[in-house]
């Protein structure tokens, strides 16, 4: 079994594990030789790609040389680099945030009365705060610690005087207030319909007059506001209104918080598509194009291979194919090394499907052993349409035999996706049969099983791919 520390050291970037290295050989963060010695060691095995090869006895010996195995000793070192490796994280998350070592930097020289040089932190906050002017909740928050640190310094200087800054940081900690209010509101009116169970929204409708009137002067509230009216009321138009401020504040809004806004918008098209509104479809796609424009779609330059393959399903279904194709051959190299066979064969086999291309859509799927359950039944499903349509008798009947199989034995699937692919698969192997006997039998016993079929087929539930055997079956008549 591999050890949590080895699996912590695996979620760190390839250039932080070279920062990593650094830190163990520094005798203020690492002063024990033992644990920096096995940190090095994993470091290089993980580089190399062999560290779910490594047991503790390997390490142990590396580490104490040829002494009697002891497990508790190799558990209290793995402990102890795992205690280095999260002061690392902390420092790495820490050094990106100018703001935060600044105010710690300025609180620490208050405390040690050193206000010249609280004036000079002062001084750099105000300069990032400026070239980093982005209207958020996050922006808010830190004003309103600078209006502190700026107020302690008046007191300091003025005690008896009007200290503007304390105006300032109680009108600031009003506006970060009603931001966050309506943030939190917008999370849970989201996830609400996720779950299907009601979250409390406490004194918000007597706020919404004083988020209204603050709206018209802080775009980070108006967009918050707008978000959580679409969330609530459910109406086109909000959604329409979202899109288009989201669209126009892109360019000083934080990236992080764009995301979350845009989830929002995707959620809701994806709720309107599920009632029937395909129309919805054309809107996703319009939302991931500006998604990919802003770059929004990236974190670390990667791409997740879900929101690689929703991206894909959404240009199918608009029947973008060219503009799919360009997606997939442009940014396959953005997917993280492990998805990456994965997810290229699936959408691309997705792809050649939609372009009525069986025999490229079977070709891209041979030879690739799909790890992740959604892919594998994507695929072959991907597979047991192809050979449908091509008439393939043999290869369909034994997928199905050998589908059905794997999905009663999978126990990572829901009770409701086994029978849902379970269904599918019995209707399936039925229409396959109808389509085969249409011209055996006569006119009057074909219409009677094909009735048969249909009203079998609209009753059952759940069932996946019930759009596509309604169509197959309607071709047949």
């Amino acid at each position: 079994m591999k050890s949590q520390t080895i699996t912590l050291i695996g979620y760190l970037l390839p250039q932080e594990r070279l920062k990593l290295r650094l830190w163990l050989d520094n005798d203020l963060h690492c002063p024990s030789l033992k644990v920096r010695k096995l940190g090095h060691y994993i470091l290089e095995k993980i580089s190399e790609l062999q560290v779910g090869l490594i047991e503790k006895k390997t390490l142990f010996h590396f580490v104490s040389g040829d002494i009697p195995y002891n497990e508790l000793r190799i558990n209290n070192l793995l402990s102890n680099l795992q205690e280095v490796v999260l002061q690392f994280i902390t420092f790495v998350r820490r050094s990106n945030d100018q703001f935060a070592n600044l105010l710690d930097q300025s609180l620490e020289l208050v405390d040690r009365k050193a206000m010249h040089f609280v004036k000079r932190s002062l001084r750099k906050i105000d300069q990032g705060i400026l070239a980093n002017s982005q209207h958020s909740y996050e922006a808010l928050f830190k004003k309103e610690q600078k209006l502190q640190l700026e107020d302690i310094l008046h007191l300091s200087e003025k005690p008896h005087d009007y200290s503007p800054a304390l105006q300032h940081q109680m009108d600031t900690l009003d506006e970060y207030y009603l931001v966050k209010k309506l943030r939190l509101a917008c999370e849970m009116q989201n996830r609400s319909r996720l779950i299907k169970e009601q979250y409390t929204i406490r004194h918000l409708n007597h706020l919404l007059p004083l988020v209204q009137i603050t709206a018209t002067s802080n775009p980070c509230i108006s967009l918050y506001f707008l978000c959580l009216k679409m969330l609530t009321n459910r109406r086109d138009q909000e959604f329409e209104n979202l899109f288009k401020e989201l669209k126009i504040s892109s360019a000083f809004f934080p990236e992080q918080e764009l995301r979350v806004l845009y989830g929002y918008l995707l959620n809701f098209g994806i709720d309107k598509i599920n009632s029937g509104q395909s129309i919805y479809y054309q809107k996703i796609f319009s939302i991931y194009e500006a998604m990919i424009t802003s770059r929004l779609i990236f974190s670390n330059e990667y791409i997740s291979e879900w929101t690689f393959k929703n991206i894909v399903t959404t240009g199918i279904r608009i029947k973008k194919y060219k503009w799919t194709k360009d997606f997939i051959e442009r940014y396959k190299a953005n997917l993280p090394q492990k998805d990456y066979d994965n997810a290229v064969a699936y959408n691309l086999a997705s792809l050649y499907f939609a372009e009525n291309d069986y025999s490229a859509s079977l070709q891209t799927l041979l030879g690739v052993e799909f790890t992740d359950a959604t892919y594998f039944i994507g695929a072959k499903i991907i597979q047991l349409k192809s050979y449908y349509i091509l008439k393939e008798s043999e290869a369909f009947f034994s997928l199905i035999d050998s589908f059905k199989k794997y999905v009663s034995r999978n126990k990572k699937l829901s009770a409701n996706k086994i029978l849902s692919n379970q269904n599918f698969l019995s209707m399936a192997r039925k229409l396959y049969k109808l389509r085969s006997t249409k011209k055996l039998i006569t006119k009057k016993s074909w219409d009677q099983k094909s009735k048969d079929f249909g009203r079998k087929l609209e009753k059952l539930s759940p069932i996946a791919n019930k759009d596509w055997l309604k169509t197959c079956y309607d071709e047949l008549n």
